[in-house]
Parts: C-alpha cells; sequence; structure tokens
C-alpha cells in the first residue's frame, strides 16, 4: 500500500506513468475526479476524504495528499474533514476525522474480504457445455443444487429457486440454456429493459464461448431512439419461428405486447421449453399497484402452457423470499395437482455492517443526513422513500457542489434510466439518490455505501437495499437514519390496497354478469364493467377489477387465461407501427378468460371464507414486515442477523447466519465484536424433485478385472450408458473424477446433461449409474433411498459382510458385463 500511495502521490503531481500501475480503486477514484471538468469541488473533496481514510486505514502514519489544485475555503474543507497546509498546499484529514476512523469503516477502506463460499466441483457434463475454464467449481451447494435440480427436473415443472446474490442464478440459467435443444427457446423475463439488455450481452459470451452464438441479439425491446430496433426485432422473430434462437430477455410489459403472440406460436409448436422470470419476488411486492404486468404473468404463463403439446418448466429466481411471498407466487404459478420444486441455498449477506440513528427532529434529521454523506466511502446510494424527497436530497447536493450524482426513481423515463445506469457502471457517478426503483438487478459490484434517509416500509425492503452494497464480496455500511414522522410514512406505504369482500363481491358480481362465452366455452369477463355504483369508464375502474380478479386467482377461487392474440403479421413486423400494437393489448387485455375453481362465488360467505382468509394472510404479512423493522428500530440490543435469519425463513429451513456487525452484535459487552463470516454456501436442500425410477430398485452388474482395463471398460459402456442417460433412466454417475472426465469425452455432446457424484456423495435425490474401477477394493456406499441404483464393480470385490466370498456371489441377480451390454430387460431384476 506504501508503494500505491507514493504512485498517488506523483500522479496528482502529473507523472502520467505513475497513475498506470495504481489500482487501489479509492486511490483511482481521485485521479478520475480530478481529470472529470464535470466534478464539482465537493466531489474533489469527497475523493481525498476516501482516499486518505484509506491511507490510514492500511496504517499509513499521517497521509497527505498534494492538493494545490483544490480551490477552497477553510470552512469547506473543515466540513468535508480535511485540511490543507497554507504553505505546501498539502491535504491531510483533520484530527477529527483521523480519530474516527472506527473498525468497520477501517474494514470497508481496506477492502476487507467479508464472504467466503464452500466451493465443489462443477458436473462434468456442464462444464463440457460451458467450454470454459474459468467454471471449475460451483459457488456453494445451493448453486450446485439449484442446476441440478432445474435440469434434471421434468419438462412441466415450477422451480423456485432462492440463492443469494453473487451465488450464481445466471450459471442456473446459462446451464438451462446450453442444456435445452437448440431448437427450443428459453424466455427469461427480467425487470427492467436496460438489466433485459445487459443480460442479452453477458449471454452473447458464454454462448461465444460455447461456439453457439448465432450473432444476433438476444434482447427484445422497444425504444423510440433506435432506428436499427426493426431490423433487429424483425431477424429475433425469424430465429425465434426457424428455432435458432436458443435464448431471449425481456421486460414484463414485452412479453405481454409486440413479443406475445409469437410465444403462442412457439408454445403451439413446442418450442418454448421454458420460462424463467429473475427477481421473481417482484411479481408478489409490485403486483397490481405498481407494475400490473408482473402478476399479469402467471396467466399468461399458464395460457401458454396450456397450448403446448410439450411441458414448459416455470422457474422462478430470488435472493429474497420469504414465507408469504413464496406461499403467494406458488398459489399463481404451480398448476393443480402439481407439487413445486424448490431450492434454497440462502444464507445472509455478511458484507454490510449496519448503523442505525434516530432524530427527534426533521431539522436535526437533515443535517444528520449531510454529514454522513460527506463521511460515507463511495460510490453511494442513498435512499429516500417517495419521488419529492428523492428530488430535494439530489437539489440539495448539487446545491453543495457534488455534481457527480444522479437522480433515480420510478417516474425516471426509460431512455434517462438507462443513461444514469450506465454512468453508474462505469463510474461516472459517485453518488446516486433513488427510490426503491433504482438497484433490481442492477449487477455494480463496488458499491461501498448505502443510506437510507428515510424509513423503508418494511424489513425486507431494507435488507434488500442495504445488500446492494458489497456485492463484490468486500466490506460495505448501511446507514438508516431516521425521525419520529417518517414512521406514519412508512406504515402507509406498507398497507398496500386490498378490496374489502364487500367491494370485491359487488365488483365481481358486475363482471360475472357480463360475461361471454368465448369460441372454447370458456366464460370471459369484461375490466369495463362497472357495479351501479359507478357512472363513468375509467382507468381507476379498470385497475380496481384488476385487483378483484388478481385477488380471487391468489384465493384460488378462479384461474384467469388469455387466448392467442390475433394480430395482423403486417403489425408485427412493422415494430415502428407500436400505437397500433399498443391499442391492440390494450383492448386485448380487458376481455379475460376465466375458470371457476368454486360454484358458490357469488355468495358473500363464500368471500369472507376464501378472500377474506387470503386478505388477512397478505396484510398479516404487510403488517409483519413493517412491525419486525420498527421492533427492531426500538430494541436495537437485539441481533438483526437473528432477525433475519426468522424473516427468511421458508419451510422450515433457516438461511445461513452471516453478520458483518448490526447494533445488536456490536453491543455484546462479554466480547470484542468481530464480524462473523463462517465459510458460507452449505446450504443445498431440494424439495419436490422426485425420479421416476425405470429400472427397477437396484441391478448389479459384475466384470472381470484381469480382462478389462478401465479404458477398455468406459470404451464398451459407453453406448450403453449413453442410452441410460438420453432416456432419462440414468440421471447421476457415481465414480472417481478420473472416470467421470473420460465419460465426458466418451459420451455424445448431445446427451441429457448428468449429475457426477464422487464415490461418497450422498444421493437420495436421482436414479444413478455406480462405476467401481478394476483397482478399487470397496464397493462405495450407495445408502437407502427410494431412488434407482445400477452398480458395475469387478468381480473380485470381497462382500464386506461374508469375506470369504465376492460381492456378487451374494448378489443372486447380479448380471455380467456382457449380459448388461445385450440390454437384458433391467425390470428382471429388481
Amino acid at each position: 500500500m506504501q508503494k500505491q500511495w507514493l504512485l498517488l502521490r506523483q500522479a496528482i503531481q502529473g507523472d502520467q506513468a505513475a497513475s498506470q500501475d495504481i489500482h487501489e480503486p479509492f486511490f483511482c477514484r481521485v485521479l478520475e475526479i480530478c481529470a472529470d471538468p464535470k466534478a464539482g469541488l465537493a466531489d474533489n473533496l469527497a475523493a481525498y476524504y476516501d482516499a486518505l481514510q484509506c491511507a490510514n486505514a492500511h496504517g499509513l502514519n499521517f497521509p497527505k495528499l498534494p492538493g494545490r489544485q483544490i480551490v477552497a475555503q477553510p470552512e469547506q474543507l473543515q466540513v468535508a474533514g480535511l485540511y490543507q497546509d497554507p504553505v505546501r498546499g498539502e491535504i491531510s484529514l483533520t484530527e477529527v476525522a483521523a480519530q474516527s476512523l472506527n473498525d468497520q469503516y477501517a474494514a470497508v477502506y481496506r477492502r476487507e474480504q467479508r464472504r467466503f463460499l464452500k466451493t465443489a466441483p462443477i458436473d462434468n457434463a456442464l462444464s463440457a457445455r460451458l467450454k470454459d475454464p474459468t467454471y471449475r467449481t460451483y459457488n456453494g451447494e445451493g448453486q450446485q443444487a439449484a442446476v441440478r435440480a432445474t435440469l434434471t427436473s421434468p419438462d412441466d415443472s415450477t422451480l423456485f429457486i432462492n440463492l443469494p446474490t453473487g451465488c450464481g442464478k445466471t450459471l442456473v440459467l446459462n446451464a438451462l440454456m446450453l442444456s435445452t435443444p437448440a431448437e427450443r427457446l428459453t424466455l427469461v423475463i427480467v425487470p427492467t429493459v436496460g438489466l433485459a439488455i445487459e443480460q442479452g450481452e453477458r449471454v452473447r459470451e458464454v454462448l461465444q464461448r460455447a461456439g453457439k452464438d448465432h450473432g444476433g441479439a438476444y434482447a427484445w425491446y422497444y425504444k423510440r431512439d433506435a432506428q436499427q430496433r426493426k431490423q433487429e426485432r424483425s431477424e429475433i422473430k425469424q430465429r425465434l419461428l426457424a428455432g435458432q434462437q436458443r435464448v431471449l430477455f425481456c421486460s414484463p410489459e414485452s412479453a405481454k405486447g409486440a413479443l406475445l403472440p409469437i410465444l403462442f406460436k412457439l408454445a403451439k409448436t413446442g418450442q418454448l421449453a421454458s420460462v424463467v422470470i429473475d427477481e421473481a419476488h417482484l411479481v408478489d411486492q409490485w403486483g397490481a399497484e405498481f407494475r400490473p404486468e408482473f402478476q399479469l404473468l402467471s396467466p399468461l404463463i399458464h395460457s401458454l402452457q396450456s397450448e403446448s403439446p410439450r411441458g414448459l418448466r416455470k422457474i422462478l429466481m430470488s435472493a429474497t423470499f420469504h414465507e408469504a411471498t413464496m406461499q403467494t407466487l406458488k398459489e399463481l404459478f404451480t398448476p393443480p395437482k402439481q407439487t413445486p420444486i424448490e431450492v434454497n441455498g440462502s444464507f445472509l449477506r455478511p458484507e454490510p455492517s449496519y448503523f442505525v440513528q434516530r432524530y427527534r427532529s426533521p431539522v436535526a434529521h437533515h443535517e444528520a443526513i449531510l454529514t454522513t454523506v460527506r463521511s460515507l466511502p463511495r460510490p453511494l446510494i442513498l435512499y429516500a422513500t417517495e419521488v419529492a424527497d428523492a428530488s430535494l436530497w439530489y437539489s440539495e447536493l448539487r446545491g453543495l457542489g457534488f455534481n457527480r450524482v444522479g437522480l433515480f426513481h420510478g417516474d425516471t423515463d426509460e431512455s434517462h434510466r438507462e443513461y444514469l445506469i450506465r454512468q453508474w457502471k462505469s463510474g461516472e457517478l459517485d453518488i446516486m439518490v433513488a427510490t426503491s426503483a433504482f438497484g433490481v438487478g442492477m449487477d455494480k459490484q463496488d458499491v461501498r455505501s448505502v443510506l437510507h434517509a428515510a424509513l423503508p416500509e418494511n424489513i425486507d425492503r431494507f435488507y434488500q437495499e442495504s445488500g446492494r452494497g458489497g456485492r463484490d464480496g468486500c466490506a460495505s455500511l448501511s446507514w438508516l437514519i431516521y425521525h419520529p414522522g417518517q414512521i406514519d410514512v412508512a406504515r402507509k406505504i406498507s398497507q398496500d390496497k386490498l378490496i374489502t369482500n364487500e367491494l370485491g363481491l359487488k365488483r365481481w358480481s358486475a363482471m360475472h354478469a357480463l360475461r361471454q362465452t368465448g369460441e372454447d366455452g370458456r366464460s370471459y369477463v369484461s375490466l369495463d364493467a362497472k357495479h351501479e355504483d359507478i357512472k363513468f369508464h375509467s382507468k381507476a375502474n379498470r385497475a380496481w377489477n384488476w385487483r378483484t380478479l388478481l385477488l380471487m386467482q391468489r384465493g384460488g377461487f378462479i384461474r384467469l387465461h388469455f387466448n392467442p392474440p390475433k394480430l395482423p403479421e403486417a403489425a408485427l413486423d412493422n415494430v415502428h407501427d407500436d400505437q397500433f400494437v399498443q391499442q391492440y393489448f390494450e383492448k386485448y387485455f380487458r376481455r379475460v378468460g376465466i375458470n371457476m375453481q368454486f360454484g358458490d362465488h357469488l355468495k358473500l360467505s363464500a368471500w369472507q371464507q376464501r378472500i377474506g382468509k387470503q386478505r388477512d394472510l397478505e396484510k398479516q404479512a404487510r403488517d409483519a414486515g413493517f412491525s419486525q423493522l420498527v421492533n427492531w428500530l426500538e430494541n436495537l440490543d437485539i441481533p438483526l442477523c437473528g432477525l433475519l435469519g426468522t424473516f427468511y425463513t421458508l419451510d422450515g429451513f433457516s438461511p445461513e447466519i452471516a453478520c458483518g456487525g448490526c447494533p445488536g452484535c456490536r453491543s455484546k459487552e462479554d466480547q470484542p465484536f468481530l464480524p462473523y463470516t463462517p465459510t458460507l454456501g452449505k446450504l443445498g436442500i431440494i424439495t419436490g424433485l422426485t425420479q421416476q425410477a425405470g429400472l427397477g430398485r437396484e441391478l448389479q452388474v459384475y466384470y472381470s478385472a484381469r480382462q478389462d482395463s478401465f479404458e477398455f471398460l468406459l470404451h464398451q459402456l459407453r453406448h450403453r450408458i449413453s442410452e441410460l442417460i438420453t432416456s432419462g433412466r440414468v440421471k447421476a454417475i457415481r465414480a472417481r473424477p478420473e472416470v467421470l472426465t473420460a465419460l465426458v469425452e466418451l459420451l455424445p455432446e448431445h446427451n441429457a446433461f448428468w449429475c457426477a457424484l464422487e464415490p461418497e456423495a450422498d444421493n437420495e435425490l436421482w436414479d444413478e449409474l455406480a462405476i467401481v474401477l478394476p483397482t478399487e477394493t470397496a464397493l462405495p456406499d450407495l445408502g437407502v433411498g427410494s431412488n434407482a441404483k445400477i452398480i458395475i464393480a469387478p468381480d473380485h470385490i470381497k462382500d464386506p459382510d461374508n469375506p470369504g466370498r465376492t460381492w456378487c456371489e451374494n448378489a443372486p441377480r447380479a448380471m455380467s458385463k456382457d449380459q448388461f451390454l445385450r440390454n437384458v430387460s433391467y425390470v428382471d431384476y429388481q
């Protein structure tokens, strides 16, 4: 660090060669800001402050930086925590600032690693598809379980994958698209257009390495300022219909717009293989209030599935599922009589150190925010709850000379959002002032601080937004500064609009009375229906009707359905005729197909029993998230990590606990606080996945070790093993690493995925084949699970229960290798 510091001093004084060798981010930012003509004085002073505190954290005594280019008044420097020598012009920390560096801040400035993950060898079949030598291991057992569950699940499965940020939900997606036949599409729905574009570029790199890139675009979107989109979207459509696209990213709005007719076509021909919803918790959180397109996804996907002659796999992924959200999503996306598959590999984020400060008055709160902004390491996100507050903070920071700051909220238009995101990711901004609209799926690794300038509406939002810091696994800071007046605002936001039973029944009765029967025999209702108290058609009336139907669906009263759109081909080809397409779909989504699940849907007692129960559950969930946050703030001696562990427990499975520092843990008097950052990623639980054994219970095959070498044995077995994998009779192969590696080279690339199990690995889920080498002296322990097993082993191994005999002599139904190769019926050997 001393050498980096000397290089920084030289670079500031104009030595260009020195700047080339600087890699410490806090030092690099000083040079970037000094060279940025848009940077304000406050930006420069904050960069100097960060660099000096970084040097301080690394133990450099009395660090100073050349500062002759800094023109500031002493009081401006003082407010920024800096002092400038009036003679030499050098800038140093004030004594107060230097002494304020506590252990948590020092860890951030040292970029102390907090995330330590257990790794597991990547499955050989997946490695062969990726063709990327950097993928040697899984990031924890959760990622391994997610990949294996996804690739071995039935084609019509519904999967919920709960993996922490940074543990590789992206690998699950890459594994899926590379293991799906090229002519079948994997559709990935992400929250924003910007994220669709970014993920599309990432997946291109993966496909290029795998030799599968078609050279075109992998994201479907529409922007008025992008004239090339007409040709690009036309090419995407051609590849989709020709079975050449493989994977496509889009936003929920795109999935219910001009792309929808093509999706129905693909579903009908069996070319739509999987629909993946990333950040799936937003379906529940944003619902019909903010972006109703998210809850439209449920009936749309069910409708696509009903058109498909083949299975349609549905995968919902998130890092922050909690029990109430999971129950809602299960009700929305899991078909009747199907058991969803759940993968839980969750752990709490170990990177953030949490700090909380409550002020009695808005004035004191305001001053505290400004003081904290000046002292927090950059990059920094400042979160406000309401758009007006975010705008005020942005204006104030700009007025104080912070020019490298952005403003991002729900009303920010799409083109400016993308511009802000590019600036943020490229490091052109040091501070982003934002509402909750910012951050979903934004994979910026080096955010060092998150400051909540208002109380979030629940503990889930607070944890999610705090987790936008430290995605690189290094220490970060989370500050919450609030005043009592903000509690009522948060409470109001947390109380989502839920229609009453009486009003819901009144709206439903009006829609039901005007229902029509379609050509398919289904009932269709109109969102334009009005009950007797409503005199005019309005967007608000349609929105409340839509909320009513969604609540009825979540309560299990009805299932919603949409027929394939019937848009003229010319309108779809002319993608810039967006007004026509938009008007078509506005009308299309006002007519909703209804499948009734109960006959008493017009009785208030039934609504009170079924819908009322659903309303109560949803209200309790919203109240619980708010109450837990407020209760914690009133009892900060209670460790936040324990509360979060309880809040994010799913079906009895708690996340692995980690803590970078919360007030409760730091307050323990019996021991000095050290961040609790154990090796994580040890949790990888799969529920709901069952295999249909086609092998009988167990099959034993013996061969002569004297006659068959390892290489010759595998060469003989390769066709039979390939047949077992392709037919789905075997989903896992247990063997030593050298056997697994050799099998990848011997088996055809088009084979289905198989789990690579080492001899001692546990397995009760997948039907497996175990291969024992001629040189081995013992059989593997295959356990007593319900999964089917084939074991192929040399005939000389002794039976552990009867050492006077070989294992195959004590297995009366064992068959020889030659019989096995002749395809003797496996069922005969149960």
